[in-house]
């Protein structure tokens, strides 16, 4: 889907598949990477296990004592914002209207299709595709459907851009890593760490014990 998407929206999306490499430091990981991709491989996933010699050889800046990986080639990666645009200007392209600035307060069947009421007016459809990420729950609740979603904060570090060292996508089998590198050479750690929200602004801030944390996760598996 995402390289049909890089080759029919407009713009650069900055599409990468260099493959996903999941790393084991211990025998006890080792085993569980193996019944994971045993798993995906029984789902028709094109994956499959690297011995330490291999993995050095496809990834010489993950760290020696790695003693092995899953690899998917087929994992890759795009510019999330680059996207988002293109995707916006594809749909538009293709006849999509847009209303800015008109938040949903309300959504009811109506007539066999959808009434949905908005600060800019009423809409009336067919179907409805409720796309808004964590929100996508209230919007639902509206129409009385429920939807198990929560929402949660995390943090992640970017570093400095530098030369391009790291090839793949990177994630570790059960710490909380997540590591990439982005076309323009900045370096993006994840994994999942916390972040809380400002007391008074209530926007998202750094929780400052997780990043030497997450940092340390990371400088262990790269060298």
């Amino acid at each position: 889907l995402w390289k049909q998407l890089a080759r029919e929206l407009p713009g650069d999306i900055e599409l990468r598949c260099p493959g996903g490499i999941m790393v084991a430091e211990t025998d006890r990981q080792m085993r569980l990477l193996h019944e994971k991709v045993e798993l995906e491989r029984s789902h028709g996933l094109n994956i499959g296990m690297i011995d330490g010699r291999e993995l050095n050889r496809r990834a010489s800046y993950i760290s020696d004592h790695v003693l092995g990986a899953s690899f998917c080639p087929d994992e890759g990666m795009a510019n999330a914002l680059a996207a988002v645009a293109a995707l916006a200007d594809g749909a538009r392209d293709a006849g999509a209207a847009f209303m800015l600035n008109a938040r949903m307060e309300r959504l009811e069947a109506s007539g066999g299709g959808w009434r949905v009421d908005t600060v800019g007016g009423p809409v009336r459809c067919d179907r409805v595709v409720i796309a808004a990420g964590w929100s996508s729950g209230s919007i639902a609740n509206t129409a009385g459907v429920t939807l198990p979603l929560e929402h949660r904060v995390i943090q992640m570090i970017a570093t400095e851009a530098c030369a391009t060292f790291v090839e793949h996508l990177l994630y570790h089998c059960e710490e909380r890593l997540t590591l990439k590198q982005v076309i323009n050479g900045n370096v993006l750690i994840g994994g999942g760490w916390d972040a809380p929200r400002h007391a008074v602004f209530a926007r998202p801030a750094v929780l400052q014990h997780s990043l030497p944390a997450s940092a340390a996760v990371a400088r262990r598996n790269v060298a």
